[in-house]
Formats: C-alpha cells, sequence, structure tokens
C-alpha cells in the first residue's frame, strides 16, 4: 500500500478522512498505518492542500459485479 500511494502521490491525514469511508475493525486510528491503509482502500474525491496531502471531497462504494 506505501508503494501504491507513493507512486500516485496520494497522502491524507486523519482529519482529512471522511466519515463513512470503509473502517477495519481491527484498524486503530492510532496505528502509524491508518491513513495508508484508508488511502489505499477507499474510492474518493479530493482535492489537494498547500502542503499536496489530500482533502477528501466525497466516498462513493463502487458496485462490483463479481
Amino acid at each position: 500500500m506505501i508503494l501504491v500511494n507513493n507512486v500516485l502521490n496520494r497522502k491524507v491525514s486523519k482529519e482529512n478522512i471522511l466519515e463513512g469511508c470503509m473502517q477495519f475493525k481491527d484498524l486503530s486510528e492510532d496505528a502509524w498505518y491508518y491513513e495508508i491503509v484508508q488511502e489505499a482502500v477507499n474510492c474518493h474525491s479530493y482535492t489537494k492542500d498547500e502542503s499536496g496531502g489530500e482533502i477528501w471531497t466525497e466516498i462513493f462504494h463502487p458496485e462490483l459485479d463479481m
């Protein structure tokens, strides 16, 4: 997840993660990798802040036809 996020220049801070995103019961917000996982597993729209971090503007859950 770190590699893909870095290649795609994707980074979000906890305060910019929207409510309603996918959460994992065993993933603590205090874990060093919390933001990395949230960035990788949630589909979202965003804008960039002055430091290049993401400010999430919308969460969406695509339907998968499996």
